[in-house]
């Protein structure tokens, strides 16, 4: 039997025990969940998505008639002894009965993968595989910090780039939601920064960081810095620029929101340090973290609670009568930055 920690999964996939025929590939994080079993496919059948080695099947076509992966893993390929892959999608339906028959008479020259989403640790297939000899299950949780950082030093070495230090905190906060879209986003820089040596913060404002979303957050740090004259002035240019007042009110709350966690994180004890890594994670702002830092150390819990609860009912009343949502917003924000002004 072998669990492999989140951690440990790819320096286990690079040199796999080949005692292992059976694959348990889960976790949080679907893009890191995928890429896993694409990084397990290719050391048996190489890069190529129609190779005949590969056969894909639905876990509940599986569970609905087992004899369907008996008779996949122990057929005979058209290229004699060459490896085969079967990999299955687990749906809602129990693969145990198949697995169990399988377990009993282990097919030769085949790998059997198994994709799924979260799996709790008493889920029954996740407990069944645990104990097998023959099997590995392997977590797939959200990149952190570290993760982040190693995957953008892979790709600029890769790319010959270098990143200067702003740039990399910036480039940070905003990866990690799951590991294909920060693939994604890591490709479209290192393509937009080609040949010109290292990225800079400038690079990142212009590639991954789009004019209404910098609009919209320009608008929410003047409010929570206590500026109302410029709040209302932005928040004014924001909606004349197109954005909607409620994805306006959204980013607000959701910003809010981290900043209550902060609140809540040095209140419990936590350090100040950490209290302002979660808002820069959640709310993806490391290029603005001297006004995060400041917001974080003059407001009150008590105050940012009852702005939540404005910002909610105010995206109750826009949803009701949507033609006064930007007079609402404009009015509410002008209230706030008026009530955090600092004396």
């Amino acid at each position: 039997m072998a669990i492999v920690s989140h951690h440990e999964a790819d320096r286990y996939l690079l040199r796999r025990n080949p005692d292992h025929f059976l694959f348990l590939i889960f976790g949080a994080d679907p893009g890191l969940v995928a890429e896993r079993c694409r990084t397990l496919l290719r050391s048996v059948i190489g890069d190529s998505r129609e190779s005949l080695q590969l056969v894909a099947l639905a876990g509940d076509q599986i569970a609905a008639d087992p004899l369907t992966l008996i008779d996949e893993a122990n057929s005979i390929g058209l290229f004699g002894s060459a490896d085969r892959v079967i990999r299955i999608s687990l749906g809602g339906k129990s693969l145990l009965p198949a697995l169990e028959w399988i377990a009993q008479a282990p097919p030769v020259d085949c790998l059997i993968v198994v994709e799924a989403g979260e799996l709790k640790r008493d889920a029954p297939i996740r407990k069944w595989i645990d104990k097998q000899t023959f099997a590995a299950s392997i977590e797939c949780l959200g990149d952190d910090a570290k993760d982040i950082q190693r995957l953008i030093d892979a790709e600029l070495k890769a790319a010959n780039l270098t990143i200067e230090p702003d740039a990399r905190d910036a480039l940070g906060a905003m990866l990690g939601e799951d590991r294909l879209s920060t693939r994604s986003e890591l490709g479209k820089l290192v393509l937009y920064a080609h040949g010109q040596g290292a990225i800079t913060l400038a690079h990142i404002d212009e590639i991954l960081n789009d004019a209404s979303a910098m609009n919209i957050d320009a608008a929410i740090f003047a409010l929570f810095s206590g500026r109302p004259a410029l709040t209302v002035e932005l928040v004014n240019k924001a909606l004349r620029s197109g954005i909607d007042a409620n994805a306006l009110l959204g980013q607000t709350t959701r910003y809010a929101l981290a900043l209550h966690r902060g609140l809540v994180e040095t209140e419990n004890g936590g350090s100040f340090d950490g209290a302002l890594q979660i808002v820069l994670r959640q709310f993806n702002a490391y290029n603005r973290k001297a006004e995060i830092t400041s917001h974080l150390r003059n407001a009150s819990r008590v105050k940012i609670e009852t702005i939540i609860k404005a910002l909610q009912d105010l995206v109750k009343r826009t949803r009701q009568a949507n033609y006064l949502g930007e007079e609402y917003v404009a009015r509410l924000f002008l209230a706030f930055a008026a009530s955090l002004k600092r004396n």
